[in-house]
């Protein structure tokens, strides 16, 4: 592992748990597994093609997927096989609301041109439907409440939410203008978002308005954010 990068992690229970990430070696998308909560990590899987994982996800024991910048695979018997389901525009973060309706959001920079897209799949990942592309914001996280109402964040304060699982997108007023990488929402009410420069926004009338909570350069810059529940 050490030569290896993580990007991301999901326990399905105090003692089995993924991490996903790429060899550093060779840009090749890697899943590791533990059994022993995290006091050992054996290689499960690694990809043959030049990517990196950044999301890993499991429904049940047996079925999880696991996306990268330009593909997704999941497995159907716990991690013994994985196998690519399809290719991606540049997917970034994903969210299931089961095994066959699911989320991607991602993107990708040109020059100084950005490029986000959201794409849809309500058939576990064999038909693939762009649902929303955006120019100069690439879309770095998704997080969604329940089966018709979701959230995505990225660059530029960009904060976009949908009532139908996808079909419409609403561009939300998050009163920020640093790159956003990470929103949670703990129901249907309140949420909060993170990002660089120590920033973190929170919405208690469902993303309609942001205030800002925390900035600074003392944090630097805030990847990820996770609510147990609605105090913790």
């Amino acid at each position: 592992m050490d030569n290896s990068k993580f990007n991301g992690i999901y326990f399905q229970n105090t003692s089995t748990g993924w991490i996903c990430g790429y060899n550093n070696n060779n840009v090749h998308g890697i899943i590791y597994k533990t059994t022993d909560s995290g006091v050992t990590w054996k290689l499960n899987f690694t990809s043959t093609y030049d990517e990196r994982f950044y999301k890993i996800f499991f429904l049940n024991s047996d079925y999880g997927f696991v996306g990268s910048g330009t593909s997704l695979f999941k497995t159907t018997n716990g991690g013994v096989n994985w196998l690519i389901v399809n290719f991606l525009s540049r997917s970034i973060d994903f969210d299931m609301v089961d095994s066959l309706n699911i989320i991607f959001a991602g993107g990708y920079t040109i020059g100084s041109t950005s490029h986000g897209t959201i794409i849809k799949t309500t058939n576990g990942g064999i038909n693939l439907t762009t649902q929303l592309n955006i120019l100069d914001t690439v879309i770095l996280s998704v997080d969604f409440i329940n089966s018709n109402t979701g959230f995505v964040c990225g660059q530029r304060g960009k904060i976009i939410k949908t009532s139908n699982f996808g079909s419409n997108w609403t561009t939300m007023q998050s009163g920020v203008y640093t790159n956003l990488n990470s929103i949670n929402f703990l129901n249907l009410t309140t949420g909060f978002s993170a990002g660089i420069s120590g920033v973190i926004i929170k919405s208690i009338n469902s993303g309609n308005e942001w205030d800002l909570k925390t900035k600074g350069t003392l944090f630097r810059n805030l990847t990820s954010s996770y609510f147990l529940n609605e105090l913790t």
